[in-house]
């Protein structure tokens, strides 16, 4: 597959990451509703049970909610795409060990999900983001 075509849908999905990363983030801390209207409805955050996983020990790393991370993670992506693209660079091995690593931790955390018996469809949405970026950049190498 052409890789401008391969680099288009990884940014589309890193920014759509971004998105709902965002969303969680500010539905958690209380700044916008969870029925907000910019929010696909099959995204939204269906109940407290979904925010409450930030509290137990699959929701934050270095007292920090996993969105918060989520954010800085889908920008550093969408930075490390376009210097490539628009510097030509190769960066395909730093996309690699990138996305493979938080493939490995999105794994880890819908078990977190399957054990708490919770179904928070913003976090399952961004695992499977994660997923795609990491078929995307697998598909780039092979």
């Amino acid at each position: 597959m052409n890789w401008t075509i391969n680099l288009t849908f990884a940014l589309v999905l890193s920014a759509c990451g971004w998105l709902v990363s965002y969303y969680f983030l500010m539905v958690y801390r209380g700044k916008i509703s969870h029925e907000t209207r910019w929010m696909p409805p099959p995204i939204r955050i269906g109940g407290p049970a979904c925010t409450d996983i930030v509290d137990s020990r699959f929701g934050r790393i270095f007292q920090q909610p996993n969105a918060y991370w989520g954010l800085w993670y889908y920008g550093l992506l969408i930075f490390v795409l376009l210097g490539g693209w628009f510097f030509s660079l190769q960066v395909n091995s730093i996309l690699i060990v990138i996305t493979g690593i938080t493939l490995v931790f999105s794994l880890y955390l819908l078990y977190g999900l399957y054990s708490l018996k919770v179904a928070c469809r913003p976090c399952i949405t961004t695992h499977m983001i994660n997923l795609f970026l990491f078929i995307i950049v697998l598909m780039q190498i092979i």
